[in-house]
């Protein structure tokens, strides 16, 4: 006995229009025989035919049953054929769609200024963008799933990069976070990065992100801290000048 996960019958259940066909055909090789004979000894039995002429009535129905079998067969091999055309049209401008979506798509990410990448829903990195792979001197596929953290990412700011983007991707909160990337010639610089997770239709999904170049910005931040550090340094000492005066002249005044 052939199981329905084995062998040809495991083909068919695979090709749900072929399976439907024979399934169809197959009823109908079985019961239309049978229908043709029940008439047959019907009418014998009503006293329409003579029991000589039932061997010629027989074949007569069954010849009968087979021809209506096979033009009824070429009817529902002709429709299967006609919806698998049609599947076939439609699956094919379904797939010449989704090329130029995507054709736009990454003609699009490629004239962004930042760095660009996707990632699978695990977290994997499955995309970096021309701009990236220029920016890093290092071939994409060397950087995909999770090595791209190990690269490029500074080593003191690899772990916590890490960690916030496996909680992102758990869903535990958004992907928003600044860290350096090492550049081609070993220099590294400050990014602000943002990741968002698409979701498809059937469900399933990816992550869309970009790397900002905010280097400037937080040369300028620290420079301000430092400015800001040097006057608080200021203001304490010359307090300090001024309490210290102040105090030399009330005792001044006490001698006196």
């Amino acid at each position: 006995r052939v199981r329905q996960d084995e062998g040809w019958a495991h083909g068919l259940a695979s090709q749900p229009i072929a399976y439907d066909v024979l399934v169809r055909v197959a009823a109908l090789a079985m019961v239309v025989p049978f229908l043709a004979g029940l008439v047959v000894v019907g009418g014998i039995r009503a006293g329409f035919y003579q029991a000589q002429f039932t061997p010629s009535l027989f074949a007569l129905a069954a010849a009968g049953a087979l021809l209506w079998l096979a033009f009824r067969s070429a009817h529902i091999l002709a429709r299967a054929e006609a919806e698998i055309r049609l599947a076939r049209g439609q699956a094919s401008r379904t797939l010449d769609e989704l090329t130029r979506s995507r054709a736009q798509h990454e003609a699009l990410v490629e004239e962004l200024p930042q760095l660009v990448w996707t990632c699978q829903p695990d977290g994997r990195c499955d995309y970096l963008s021309r701009q990236w792979v220029a920016y890093t001197g290092i071939p994409e596929a060397e950087q995909l799933g999770f090595e791209w953290v190990t690269r490029v990412i500074h080593p003191d700011d690899a772990d916590r990069t890490l960690s916030h983007w496996l909680g992102a991707v758990a869903g535990a909160h958004p992907y928003d976070i600044e860290y350096r990337i090492r550049r081609g010639d070993g220099a590294y610089r400050w990014f602000k990065v943002r990741g968002l997770h698409l979701l498809a239709e059937d469900g399933g999904g990816y992550w869309f992100g970009t790397c900002t170049d905010i280097q400037d910005i937080v040369a300028a931040r620290e420079a301000l801290t430092a400015s800001r550090d040097v006057l608080e340094a200021e203001v304490t000492a010359r307090t300090g000048e001024l309490m210290t005066a102040e105090a030399e002249l009330r005792q001044s005044q006490k001698m006196e």
